[in-house]
């Protein structure tokens, strides 16, 4: 690191480069609803796992968030969606998931109870919000352990799928 430093001359800016390199990685300013959802998109098993450079419960509050989502669910003729988000603030991390349903339906709850349930690892999660619509329904949950990340996350969730089809 201290030669890299050296012909870097960053020297006692490192901290600075640090704070501006995590705040242009985190900007969304001129990022759509739909654009957030493409910019981290996985699948597994045929559902989407949309991950965000902020909370969930944040996302949720940007204009035609959910209207995007339930878009995007719909064009993938898909069931669900997993949306996992994560802040970063002050070297302090907060992470949140959301399970985006159109309609209640069987695999939903099955995903649900998967990672509430879940030991290995175990992820706290507490409700924070659940909204019920005519055509969706979307339950948010606040991430106790911020240390388990997707990786941690799809296996729980792969495992139910397994033993389902959700598109």
């Amino acid at each position: 690191m201290e030669a890299l430093e050296r012909i870097s001359s960053l020297g006692s800016d490192r901290d600075q480069v640090y704070q501006e390199i995590l705040a242009a990685k985190t900007d969304i300013s001129e990022l759509t609803p739909d654009d957030l959802i493409l910019r981290d998109l996985k699948f597994e098993n045929g559902v989407p796992f949309i991950g965000f450079p902020i909370l969930v419960k944040d996302f949720l509050t940007l204009e035609g968030a959910l209207r995007a989502v339930e878009k995007f669910t719909e064009s993938r003729k898909c069931i669900l969606a997993v949306l996992m988000g994560l802040a970063l603030k002050n070297d302090h991390v907060t992470r949140d998931i959301a399970v985006f349903s159109l309609l209640t339906n069987g695999l939903e709850n099955k995903i649900i109870n998967a990672l509430l349930g879940s030991t290995q690892p175990q992820l706290e999660l507490t409700l924070e919000k659940r909204i019920k619509e005519e055509k969706y329904n979307v339950f948010l949950y606040k991430q106790g352990n911020i240390r388990a990340s997707r990786k941690q996350i799809l296996p729980i969730i792969r495992e139910t799928l397994s033993k389902e089809r959700a598109c």
